[in-house]
């Protein structure tokens, strides 16, 4: 072999490394590194453009190309020693000025021996300036730092303005895992500032691009109330905000530190039938069937002087009816006058009730009546009005308080007249 400066360039063809081309190395293509004699082929192809480390074996869970960076000056790695770095770089001038713009290296965390070898991933960029930060790490016990070098759970993202997020795990208060957003007021003389009545604890934004732009649709925001944080203690409520479709963001709802929930605009609106709200926890009456108050309602109907066999050829001067639904109960008040009262045939009614009645057997609702005018009644008799089972419609009787009998007899049409008035009020089950 030939020398150079005196020494020995290598010892025989073997010992030095070859590109594999044609005799020119500028190429494209990867090409492999041989050893001199083109013999034994290396991991490593080469292009102009790209280094690949190659690995020929059979693919498995612990085969694949290597690239390895380490560190030995024949000592121990002591804690915050870089194992290693790999760096981005770019021109930042026409004068082939290279700078940095981001890394990711390696850093130990404690002094290693055989047993202690843990490293932290950390990963850095570059704002301007050639000054990198650390925006991310890796710890050795599995933590993920965003913002911090520090993180003190699993994932921990910090800003600047005070605000942190991280993930909670269970401890002597009971807090339940989950993820925490915690806000602070900046330090003074190294200790952070007490959050005072009025502060923002923080919030939960939901945003929507339009173009360039993002949007804030909704919120979830907690503020402290009922004065400042003290040993341990704090009030805090929890407001929810939304969007008009002109951008202004209103609160429709709260929750106090008291646990009531205030809604100030807009319905709670039950999607599911039969669900509703639940009084589950007060003490139940024997014979309990449901604790849910499910429904309210209200509207209009139309009262009707009818007959259970057929009704026809009636007009009306005042034919008014109103109700109220609340839960499984009714309260349907109407005013209903007659002009002609038409044919009515078999017992008298009045029908049009919005709902129909509960079919449990002998529960009947009765009528309160006001305004009993123009009615044939018999002496001494007054006038009835209960709700028919399973039914819309209620029959008239009539009955003698004071008399020898206290049975009532049903209506018929004679007992009505073209004049007849009846203002009544019913609350039935339904």
């Amino acid at each position: 072999m030939g020398a150079l400066t005196g020494q020995s360039i290598a010892s025989s063809y073997e010992q030095l490394l070859h590109v594999d081309t044609d005799g020119g190395g500028n190429t494209t293509t990867l090409v492999p590194v041989k050893d001199g004699d083109n013999g034994t082929t290396f991991a490593l192809q080469l292009s102009t453009t790209t280094a690949v480390i190659d690995n020929p074996t059979a693919s498995s869970a612990t085969q694949g190309g290597i690239l390895r960076l380490q560190s030995d000056d024949g000592a121990v790695m002591a804690s915050g020693h870089r194992l290693g770095v790999i760096e981005f770089g770019g021109a930042e001038d026409t004068s082939s000025t290279i700078t940095t713009g981001a890394r990711i290296e390696a850093i130990t965390d404690a002094t290693w021996s055989a047993s202690e070898n843990g490293a932290d991933m950390v990963f850095y960029t570059t704002d301007g300036n050639a000054s990198q930060s650390e925006v991310l790490r890796l710890t050795a016990d599995n933590l993920v730092g965003i913002g911090t070098s520090s993180p003190g759970s699993v994932l921990y993202v910090a800003s600047s303005d005070g605000y942190v997020i991280n993930e909670r795990f269970t401890g002597a208060d009971g807090a339940a895992p989950g993820f925490v957003l915690r806000k602070s007021r900046g330090s003074s003389a190294g200790s952070l500032t007490t959050v005072v009545n009025g502060d923002s604890v923080g919030d939960i934004y939901f945003a929507a691009a339009d173009g360039d732009s993002w949007h804030n649709t909704a919120h979830i925001g907690c503020v402290v109330e009922d004065g400042s944080v003290t040993n341990n203690q704090i009030g805090g409520k929890l407001k929810f905000r939304t969007s008009s479709t002109s951008g202004n963001m209103t609160e429709h709802m709260t929750i106090d530190n008291a646990g009531d929930v205030t809604v100030a605009t807009g319905d709670i609106i039950m999607g599911t039938s039969g669900k509703g709200i639940s009084f589950a926890a007060t003490s139940d009456a024997t014979g309990m069937s449901s604790e849910v108050l499910d429904d309210y309602e209200e509207g209009t109907w139309t009262p009707v002087f009818a007959g259970s066999g057929g009704t026809s050829g009636q007009s009306y001067s005042i034919q008014v009816g109103v109700y109220t639904k609340v839960g499984n109960l009714v309260t349907a008040s109407c005013y209903a006058t007659l002009t002609d009262k038409g044919t009515i045939t078999t017992t008298l009614q009045l029908s049009g009730f919005p709902f129909t009645s509960s079919s449990t057997s002998n529960v009947h609702a009765s009528a309160a009546l006001a305004r009993v005018e123009n009615w044939t009644l018999d002496a001494d008799h007054v006038l009835c009005l209960h709700m028919n089972n399973n039914g819309t419609a209620g029959t008239f009787t009539q009955y003698e308080p004071k008399g020898s009998s206290d049975s009532a007899t049903v209506l018929t049409t004679s007992h009505v007249n073209d004049n007849t008035s009846l203002m009544c009020t019913m609350t039935y089950r339904v």
